[in-house]
This record gives structure tokens, C-alpha cells and sequence, in this order.
């Protein structure tokens, strides 16, 4: 029983490749991957019958002929009505691979898109946010943010502190927007948030509570510089909702000229 590897791809598209394939081999009328998605709460569960893919937990399937095959990878492997021989062991052993690799496929997706400091998504994954918001075609609003002084806190106290304030700047920042909001460390002391399906005014008012809350960490205080652009009044692709956004922060960092970083 030869099988090719599925290409390496998530969780969902990696079942989805496996199921037609085991039910050509084993001949069964119907299989059904279960998987609990490590470090998550998720569970993928996909069935496969007549050509179909399906949710098995809104399905009646079939209980006759049932062949249950736990699996290395976590979860279990389904089949009804089997028809052709196959060795169990071997089946298992490639389910598995296959899954463990796309397990481990998408551990690398999310590391490559989180700050590892703040644990934030990163630069890329906030320019995938804005490629979705964009195809949307729905008025959205992105903030670009900026610690005043910061540059003056590594001088002074040196980085360790600076990465705290870091992290309590994204705290700070993280509390005054929305749970649908989109929060990103774009660089250094910058930070971007996209605020889906919200208009300028509302946009100015999350801004002005940003600059209104200063970031503490032990005896220092910092503020927030915050610049605005909407989307499609002020842009129509990320490069120049962020290009927008970048200049007018810097417009109200000429407004705290005394504590600039």
C-alpha cells in the first residue's frame, strides 16, 4: 500500500488531501479524520463519502463495518465498509506522518507572524490583515502609534527596561480597542492597529484615548503618539493607508516636541 505524502500545508487542507485517498486505497464507503489541534481548544474533524467532504457532526453517517484506528498524531482515524485489504499499522503510520507535519507546518505559519517580545502579530501578518480588509471593500480604519522618549529609555535604563516598556505599551494599547480589533507591533516602538468597520470619527475617538493613557513602568511614564488614516478616503492599498497613517503620527509627535523619541 503505497501512498504519496500530502504537500506540506495545514491541518484542514492535509485531511482534506488524505480522506479520497484512503478510501480509494481501503475501498471504504465512508472515512472520517477527528484531530485535536495541539496548544488549542480546536478539533478538525472532517468525513469523506461519495466524493463529498462533509462535517461528521452535522451528518448521519454510516455505523455499519466501522474500522477505528487511533493515531500517533492525537485523535482518530474512521472507516466504514471497507472493501479492499490494507494493513492497519501502515495506514496509521502515514496518517500520522502526514499530520504531524502539518502540525508542525503551522507552528512555523504562526511563529513567523508573532513578535516574539510582545506576542503580537508581526509586520507580515499586519499586511495580510490590511490585504483582507482591503478585498473587503468595507471603510476600515488604521492607527500608527509611536512611544514618545523611547529612544531616551534605552540611553538611560537600557534595553531590558525598554523591552518592558514594550511590553506594557502593548497592554495599554491592546485595552482600549475592541476584542475584533487588530493589533500589530510593526517596528522598534511602533505600533499599528486596524480597526475594522469603523468610521474616521470613531476612529479619532479610540486614537485620542490612546494618547490620553500613559505607559508606566516603574517611574517612567510614557506617552503615545497616534496618526490616522481611513480607508478609502485616505488610501486604497496598505503601503498608503500605512504611508497616511505614519505622517500624521509624526504631525502629532510635533505637538509633544519636548518629549519626541
Amino acid at each position: 500500500m503505497l501512498l504519496p505524502l500530502p504537500p506540506l500545508a495545514g491541518l484542514q487542507e492535509t485531511i482534506k488531501f488524505l480522506l479520497p485517498r484512503i478510501a480509494e486505497v481501503t475501498g471504504a464507503e465512508e472515512v472520517i479524520i477527528c484531530l485535536d489541534a495541539p496548544n488549542t481548544a480546536d478539533r478538525y474533524a472532517v468525513g469523506y463519502r461519495a466524493g463529498e467532504f462533509y462535517d461528521p457532526h452535522a451528518v448521519q453517517h454510516a455505523r455499519n463495518g466501522l474500522v477505528f484506528i487511533p493515531l500517533r498524531a492525537g485523535g482518530w482515524l474512521a472507516l466504514y465498509e471497507t472493501k479492499k485489504p490494507f494493513d492497519q499499522r501502515v495506514l496509521e503510520q502515514y496518517c500520522s506522518q502526514a499530520l504531524e507535519n502539518a502540525v508542525k507546518y503551522e507552528s512555523i505559519q504562526r511563529q513567523s507572524m508573532v513578535d516574539v517580545l510582545t506576542g503580537l502579530p508581526n509586520r507580515f501578518a499586519l499586511y495580510r490583515k490590511l490585504d483582507e480588509e482591503t478585498k473587503r471593500l468595507c471603510r476600515f480604519c488604521v492607527l500608527f502609534m509611536d512611544l514618545n522618549g523611547f529612544k531616551q529609555i534605552n540611553d538611560t535604563y537600557g534595553h531590558l527596561m525598554g523591552d518592558d516598556v514594550l511590553k506594557k505599551a502593548a497592554e495599554e494599547i491592546r485595552s482600549v480597542l475592541r476584542v475584533s480589533d487588530f493589533l500589530a507591533r510593526y517596528g522598534g516602538d511602533e505600533f499599528v492597529a486596524v480597526l475594522s468597520e469603523t468610521t474616521r470619527e470613531k476612529g479619532e475617538l479610540v486614537a485620542s484615548r490612546i494618547r490620553s493613557r500613559a505607559v508606566k513602568v516603574e517611574d517612567i511614564s510614557v506617552s503615545v503618539s497616534v496618526g490616522l488614516a481611513v480607508y478609502p478616503e485616505d488610501g486604497l492599498t496598505p503601503k498608503d493607508l500605512i504611508g497616511r497613517a505614519d505622517s500624521r503620527m509624526y504631525m502629532d509627535k510635533e505637538k509633544n516636541r519636548g518629549v519626541t523619541g
